[in-house]
């Protein structure tokens, strides 16, 4: 304001709110511009960080499914790997890694280890006569029989090679595999698969036992002779039966 020296007046001056508020209205918007620019870019990180995490997830969920995956592949191949593809039951390899097992927890446990040796009578002439399709088939069928005259899950039945098959029966004495073996021979009897060539005019088999202490597990390729031998005994007594060797 400014008083006049010639009249008795007092002049006042002063900005309409307009320009009073001009600046901070500029500097407001300006500062509102940075700010929403501000939020944007953080909301713009945080989406592509999402984005990122559900990929990283998504890629992670993947990878932890094709392990799964290939670790049930691997257990499927183990399996198959261990397995007789004619008979289902296990292979030599499996039979081999079994015996070695049972063997040194025999000798580490004190206990009795049982092998029985089996081999299917006049099977060549089975082979001769009906063809390799009904051999197969009957290799199956022998199989069967033998699987289901053990029941513990210790015990593990193998084709060992041919027509020979074997048992292999931890913690068990002779006696015990003396009943398991009349079983499959009374059980293939009932089974009564015709057999032209042999003289039963069925299938049969012929079982060699051997049972050993841990102690007396030194040797295994000793403990699978004297099952052979006690196999062989059985064929030389005529076929259809049991022979209890020793070592």
């Amino acid at each position: 304001f400014r008083k006049s020296d010639l009249l008795p007046l007092v002049t006042t001056v002063a900005l309409g709110k307009r320009e009073a508020f001009a600046a901070w209205r500029t500097e407001a918007l300006l500062s509102a511009v940075v700010v929403t620019s501000l939020l944007g870019l953080t909301g713009l990180i945080g989406w592509f960080l999402i984005v990122d995490i559900r990929r990283r997830t998504l890629i992670e969920n993947q990878l932890r499914g094709a392990q799964q995956q290939l670790i049930l592949s691997n257990r499927q191949l183990e399996l198959l790997a261990m397995k007789d593809a004619l008979t289902g039951l296990a292979n030599r390899r499996c039979f081999d890694q079994t015996l070695a097992k049972e063997a040194r927890r025999a000798q580490r446990e004190g206990t009795t280890l049982v092998l029985l040796m089996i081999d299917i009578d006049y099977f060549k002439r089975f082979n001769d006569t009906f063809g390799h399709v009904a051999g197969d088939v009957c290799l199956r069928a022998v199989g069967e029989i033998l699987e289901d005259s053990v029941k513990r899950p210790s015990d593990l039945v193998a084709r060992y090679g041919g027509e020979e098959m074997g048992i292999i029966m931890p913690n068990t004495d002779g006696q015990g595999a003396t009943v398991v073996a009349q079983l499959i021979i009374d059980r293939l009897e009932r089974k009564n698969i015709r057999h032209n060539s042999s003289p039963f005019g069925r299938v049969s088999v012929s079982i060699g036992i051997i049972a050993a202490a841990g102690s007396q597990l030194d040797s295994l390729v000793g403990f699978i002779q004297g099952a052979d031998r006690a196999l062989y005994n059985a064929k030389a007594l005529g076929r259809n039966q049991f022979a209890v060797g020793t070592l």
